[in-house]
């Protein structure tokens, strides 16, 4: 038998790798052993530094006479660190190819505090056995782990909600140690104030403080959470001071027009919030501000919604769009976005045009133009320093919230599809002014009996209501409006919700169409005359048998996340978004909730590709009807928060699509029945979008977008006024300031064509 420890080449040379250099074998009872390389140079000797870092020590090696070769013969080097009442922790450095002269390791999973003494060996090539004979210097060392470092850069934003702000930081420094989550803190002053969030994980670096006081203004610090209490990190600095609040419900129904001249009128529906005012901005090609030629910042009083845009005009061959916003208390809500529109050629004038003045309203009709294809009309009324307007795709339409007693002179603009328009006054020839108008009280609802309520029918009576001044009932309008809507009790009745029609005396009617098991708002409206009614008068019921089930979980979309397997995103029965991924195997793993509440089944689209690939899933938010997204973090598989894109506009349907750039492009139709698109800022940024943008219409339809070979989007609608197809393209691939304008598919004679 040979001796392998004494068979050693000692001749001088650095040995480099186990294979290519002589092995003596030795065969002892059947075992193989392999001993050291012939030529390899023994350590005898290597020294030890501790770092200590959060919850965790760095563990340095190096060989104490590295020119001389020593350390061919070691595979790894191994740490382990013991403190009392705690488990014992250990980390391997292993050595490139058995030469390395250093090597690193880290001893994790630590208590912050505790001291923990460190202890170390090296191992042979094959890593079976400690080397003999070897020194640590020193031998034994202790260290004490600190706590997590504290997150930076703390940002705070009212989100608009009430009593609300989101939080968002920037994480410290904390490798090599495990962050459970961050807790942000509200404080006033130098108190803090008890409201906190909890991020979802080490990894999310947001979330959202709720249950604070509107108009009082607080500060914020974070915390990172460890495994412990005694693992967190200090707090941050404080943010800067911000004053939660509800932001103003923004404006809709935004419509611009523009004459042969170039001067430019913008009106929109008033926010639902009292007392707000407003700001106008325009655009030139829906991107520049174009302040300098149509300047539409003259100061708005809370109850204008319309304003006529000073400057040198609109000029031939650009296209613009305007944005207003609403603003109280410091707080402006989302943007609107107008229609696009072109100075060309004046569309022909309306006629015979007369108003009639109502209580606090005005109504007018006119006689369409016999040419010209007209979009929609806007009737404007100023008078008492104020520009009020409606709009309408009928030929009437009625202003309200003017004030009794002032005089308001009346026009109505005939709106093209490019957005020019022509005006005719009123045929009065005079000022219109709105005076008290007799109307009868409002009913009063008698609560049904339970018989009367059945899954899909309602039976409804009520007290007379009384005339006042002359305005005796003439019939009645009892309207069933689902709670989910989100109308409130008290609303206008809608004309798409079920109703049914009493001829006075009568005080009863039933109210067909319903569905099971579900909560409704009922009024009931008297009515004098079409212009003459009363207030409504209101109850909520609920109709009898089990409501039709909602979601689907098997209705989302299925994508290949970055790991190269599928991912299905569903709607589930409560409501809340809900992922599962299938495994290697074909099996499908849990159900994971990502929240809501969601009103419409997700989209998902990947971002970017490989292993740098993001989820990011689309959804319609079921009270607000916006689309909403959430993106997978960049270094894990979880999602980031529920973001708005680009704001709570009101959209039907989500179409996406991706740009010849790799950005992804939402469409929808909008609640005034334009065709609106938001985009990713950058493909690299996928959280970042711009800002709504109108691509006009009108259409009855939601939209469908494709994109051809050569990357050009051309999206395709129904059009309202003939019910056959239209469609917009980009004019070169992936620019979005290239849309063609609407143009038919093909001729046709046909009518009511589905997509």
């Amino acid at each position: 038998m040979i001796d392998a420890c004494n068979s050693r080449d000692r001749r001088a040379g650095p040995r480099r790798g186990l294979l290519g250099s002589a092995a003596v074998l030795a065969a002892t009872a059947g075992a193989l052993a392999v001993a050291q390389p012939a030529n390899a140079a023994a350590l005898a000797e290597y020294s030890v530094t501790l770092t200590p870092g959060p919850l965790s020590i760095q563990v340095d090696f190096q060989t104490t006479d590295p020119a001389s070769g020593g350390g061919d013969n070691v595979g790894s080097f191994v740490a382990t660190a013991k403190a009392t009442g705690q488990p014992d922790k250990t980390c391997t450095a292993t050595t490139a190819d058995g030469g390395a002269t250093t090597a690193t390791c880290y001893l994790t999973g630590l208590v912050a505090g505790a001291t923990y003494t460190v202890t170390s060996v090296a191992r042979n090539l094959t890593n079976t056995s400690n080397l003999n004979g070897v020194t640590a210097t020193p031998a034994t060392q202790t260290a004490v782990p600190t706590k997590l470092n504290a997150p930076a850069s703390v940002t705070a934003v009212p989100n608009g909600k009430t009593g609300e702000v989101d939080v968002s930081w920037v994480p410290g420094t904390n490798a090599n140690a495990n962050v459970t989550n961050f807790t942000a803190t509200a404080y006033l002053g130098t108190n803090s104030t008890g409201k906190s969030c909890t991020s979802e994980s080490g990894s999310v670096y947001a979330c959202t403080v709720t249950g604070l006081t509107d108009g009082t203004p607080y500060s914020f610090k974070v915390v990172a959470n460890g495994p412990a209490a005694s693992a967190n990190s200090n707090a941050t600095a404080s943010s800067g001071t911000v004053t939660p609040g509800v932001k103003p419900a923004a404006p809709t129904n935004v419509v611009a027009s523009t004459n042969a001249a170039g001067a430019v009128t913008v009106s929109w529906t008033p926010s639902t919030t009292a007392g707000a005012t407003y700001s106008v901005t325009a655009y030139e090609d829906g991107v520049t501000p174009a302040g300098t030629v149509l300047d539409c910042t003259t100061p708005l009083t809370a109850a204008s919604n319309s304003v006529t845009c000073s400057g040198s005009g609109a000029v031939a061959g650009k296209e613009y769009v305007f944005k207003v916003d609403a603003t109280k208390d410091g707080l402006t809500s989302d943007v609107a976005t107008s229609n696009s529109i072109f100075k060309v050629s004046a569309a022909p004038s309306p006629t015979g045009v007369t108003a009639t003045g109502g209580d606090t309203e005005l109504t007018a009709s006119w006689t369409a133009p016999t040419t010209g294809t007209i979009t929609n009309y806007r009737v404007n009324a100023v008078g008492g320093g104020d520009q009020f307007a409606c709009t309408t795709t009928g030929l009437t339409c009625k202003i309200t919230g003017l004030t009794n007693g002032t005089a308001y002179t009346v026009t109505v603009e005939a709106i093209s599809s490019t957005g020019t328009a022509s005006a005719a006054v009123a045929a009065t020839g005079s000022p219109v002014t709105p005076a008290i108008v007799p109307k009868p009280d409002a009913p009063t609802i008698t609560t049904p009996a339970q018989s009367d309520i059945t899954a899909n029918a309602a039976t409804i009576s009520w007290t007379p209501a009384a005339a006042v001044s002359g305005a005796a009932v003439q019939y009645y309008i009892a309207t069933a409006t689902p709670k989910a809507s989100g109308s409130a009790a008290g609303a206008t009745p809608d004309a798409g919700n079920p109703s049914c029609t009493a001829v006075a005396p009568a005080t009863t009617c039933t109210i067909n169409g319903l569905l099971p098991g579900t909560q409704y708002n009922v009024s009931v409206v008297a009515y004098a005359s079409a212009t003459a009614y009363s207030t409504a008068g209101t109850l909520s019921i609920t109709t009898s048998g089990s409501p039709a089930p909602s979601g689907g979980g098997m209705s989302g979309p299925v994508v290949t996340n970055r790991e190269g397997k599928s991912q299905m995103f569903a709607r589930g029965g409560d409501g809340n978004l809900y992922t599962n991924v299938r495994d290697a195997s074909g099996n499908w793993g849990q159900w994971t909730s990502l929240g809501g509440l969601i009103g419409s089944e997700p989209v998902a689209v990947v971002n970017g590709s490989g292993t740098s690939a993001r989820l990011q899933v689309f959804v319609l938010g079921a009270a607000d009807h916006a689309v909403w997204f959430r993106l997978q973090n960049a270094n894990d598989t979880g999602f980031g928060p529920w973001t708005h894109v680009s704001g709570s506009r009101w959209i039907s349907k989500i179409e996406v699509q991706k740009n010849q750039s790799g950005t992804v492009q939402v469409f929808g139709r909008g609640a005034d029945g334009n065709l609106y698109y938001s985009v990713q800022t950058t493909a690299t940024d996928p959280g970042t979008w711009q800002d709504w943008v109108s691509l006009g219409g009108l259409i009855a339809s939601d939209p469908t977008v494709v994109q051809w070979a050569d990357g050009t989007l051309e999206v395709f609608a129904i059009g309202a006024g003939d019910g056959q197809i239209w469609h917009r393209w980009q004019t070169k691939p992936g620019d979005n300031t290239s849309w063609a304008w609407w143009a038919h598919v093909a001729p046709s004679t046909a009518q009511n064509i589905g997509l």
